[in-house]
């Protein structure tokens, strides 16, 4: 809007404004509801700071050395000030106090933006006056458009393209993105056997592809070094990072919570309930946070001491703390991993319950879906369980596991991808990919529909293989869905999900002990059987199939498809990150656009005698859908 008198400005004033008040509407819009001074007024104190009051939490990025909101002079000079954020409020403070008999304009430009990233609509103005009388000051209000950056270009559509280095090489780290688009990456080992573990994080800013380290902590990130954590974005658009270990060998009961308006972490106050590393964490429908199961400690043999929790815990967001939950994760079924010589354990399948590299999705109806892992009873075993959580109503977190609901998966899993198509015909169906077998790395899928009935028994929530492998064997692998409306010159009215890496094979230490599992993952040529890391990515498209419009739901087409991405030419596209093989133990989060990010993880050398294995990446892509 440009500047074409007093008069206009008067009257559009008189619309937006009575004096400096707004009328609050129903949050979906992002604008100015308050602000002292206010508009017109006059003897304001020269010792005044300005306080600003919006609907929703403010962007700081969008204020800070932006000049989008800004206090003039009668010159239309730029005042000096500083900022603070509370919530909705900023104030502003300037640098030294207002002269007598001045007037002063603020303006909030059109470049502010909240913290979902909505744009301030309409902007806003208001000029007031150290004396008695209001003078004018020219070209005001300073409304013009802030210049938009060019943003950079992707490959085409089905393809990888780099975008920069992580600070420091990363795997079992995590990337979550932020309610402003931001991707905040977090921990992880930097070499391998952890040595060294990071507390160190950086933001990935999709607007320019750069990385940006947090200076939280002087620089150092977070207060605890953690790799094997998780990391969950909350409600009110923070970041809750729990457990993990520092060492590979102990794990932690400590949380913290990143607040991306500051860039800062700090400590939530008390413990977990356990100590917890290789575990999960979902965030449940009424905003609190699930953790289920994980390590305690670890050794280098399973046989005389990995410690896993049967427990389950919830980070309540409204006192900050985590309760107890009296659920715990029970045996149903298991599979017993091979040993040496080729005979099987004589192993009860029965004992603890607690299990790591699992998974935990949220359904469609509030209920927690927990699936396969690796447990411990006198060896190493990989579980099929299925178990569903259901969350208590009322007060407490008194939730239960709804056994009648659960059967097992069709081969035992770990280290696999459980995720849920929430679109379309398809909605509420959850993909499970992968894993660690009973033998082998598993190259099969298989989908959990939660509203079919087991014919036989009764009960709803079934599991089903399909159809399609995957194009390879995956194991620490990652799967991103895609919503439907960003895949570019393909039908996809339900989505898709995007399945990156993975390793091709288990570990020779899954066979010969005495190494724990989270060391399985380094020891892959002890048996000189060559380097298993994988480049490739498939696409899972619920929609492939064509013959029968309503998927499996109960039925025998059991449809979708995966596929290896490619270009429009019909071209194979591979991720570049990794140098030579492959990777695994990478993070992947989904980007707004419907892109997906996909940062560090394990690479492989080749055939090497030893446990230390692999090559820790900085790499990182995006894909573009």
């Amino acid at each position: 809007m440009k500047r074409t008198g007093w008069p206009a400005v008067l009257a559009l004033l008189l619309l937006w404004t009575a004096g400096c008040e707004k009328k609050a509407e129903d949050g979906t819009e992002f604008r100015v509801i308050k602000c002292f001074p206010g508009d017109q007024q006059t003897n304001v104190p020269l010792g005044t700071t300005i306080t600003i009051r919006f609907t929703h939490q403010v962007d700081h990025r969008t204020v800070q050395g932006t000049r989008q909101i800004i206090l003039a002079d009668q010159q239309n000079s730029v005042i000096p000030v500083s900022y603070q954020f509370k919530g909705e409020y900023v104030t502003l403070t300037p640098g030294s106090p207002l002269s007598p008999n001045a007037t002063y304009g603020v303006a909030v430009r059109p470049g502010v933006r909240d913290i979902y990233g909505a744009n301030v609509s309409p902007p806003f103005e208001v000029v007031f006056s150290t004396g008695p009388n209001l003078g004018s000051i020219p070209n005001w209000p300073p409304f013009q458009l802030p210049t938009q950056p060019t943003l950079p270009s992707l490959g085409p559509p089905g393809t990888f393209t780099p975008v920069g280095s992580l600070f420091v090489p990363r795997a079992r780290h995590t990337a979550t993105r932020l309610n402003d688009g931001r991707v905040l990456v977090a921990g992880g080992e930097s070499g391998v056997l952890f040595t060294p573990v990071q507390r160190t994080a950086e933001i990935y800013d999709p607007a320019t592809t750069q990385w940006t380290p947090s200076q939280s902590n002087n620089g150092q990130g977070m207060y605890f070094k953690r790799a094997g954590h998780t990391a969950t974005l909350l409600d009110n658009g923070k970041v809750l990072l729990t457990g993990g270990t520092p060492n590979g060998l102990q794990a932690m009961d400590t949380a913290e919570l990143y607040d991306p308006l500051t860039d800062r972490f700090t400590v939530v106050p008390g413990m977990m309930n356990f100590q917890r590393m290789f575990h999960t964490a979902t965030k449940m429908g009424n905003g609190n946070v699930l953790l289920v199961s994980g390590a305690t400690t670890a050794t280098m043999n399973p046989f005389t001491g990995t410690m896993l929790t049967d427990t389950l815990e919830v980070y309540d967001v409204y006192s900050g703390s985590f309760q107890a939950c009296p659920a715990i994760l029970t045996p149903l079924a298991a599979a017993i991993i091979q040993q040496p010589g080729g005979r099987r354990s004589a192993v009860p399948l029965t004992g603890t319950g607690g299990v790591i590299y699992h998974t935990a999705t949220l359904l469609l109806n509030g209920n927690v879906l927990i699936t396969g892992g690796i447990f411990f009873f006198n060896a190493p075993a990989v579980s099929q369980d299925v178990h569903i959580y259901v969350p208590g109503t009322g007060v407490g977190f008194n939730g239960n596991m709804n056994y009648n609901a659960s059967r097992a998966l069709t081969i035992p899993r770990a280290e696999h991808t459980a995720t849920l198509l929430p679109e379309g015909d398809v909605a509420g169906l959850v993909i499970i990919s992968g894993g660690i077998g009973t033998s082998s790395v598993s190259q099969s899928a298989e989908i959990f529909d939660p509203l079919s009935t087991n014919p036989t028994q009764g009960y709803q929530g079934t599991l089903k293989m399909l159809a399609s492998n995957l194009t390879n064997y995956r194991r620490s692998h990652t799967a991103t869905y895609i919503p439907k409306g960003t895949y570019a010159g393909r039908n996809d009215p339900w989505g898709k999900i995007l399945v990156v890496g993975g390793s091709q094979q288990r570990g020779q230490a899954a066979q010969n002990a005495p190494y724990p599992p989270h060391y399985w993952p380094f020891l892959e040529a002890m048996g000189c059987g060559g380097c298993s890391a994988d480049r490739t990515a498939d696409l899972f498209d619920p929609y492939a199939f064509g013959q029968n419009f309503y998927l499996p739901y109960g039925g025998v087409d059991q449809t979708g498809q995966f596929a290896q991405t490619q270009d429009q030419q019909g071209n194979p596209t591979v991720v570049p990150n990794c140098p030579y093989l492959g990777l695994y133990w990478h993070a992947a989060a989904g980007l707004t656009n419907g892109s997906v990010l996909i940062t560090g993880g394990y690479d492989c050398v080749g055939c090497m005698m030893g446990p230390a294995e692999g090559q820790i990446l900085n790499g990182c892509c995006v894909y573009n859908p």
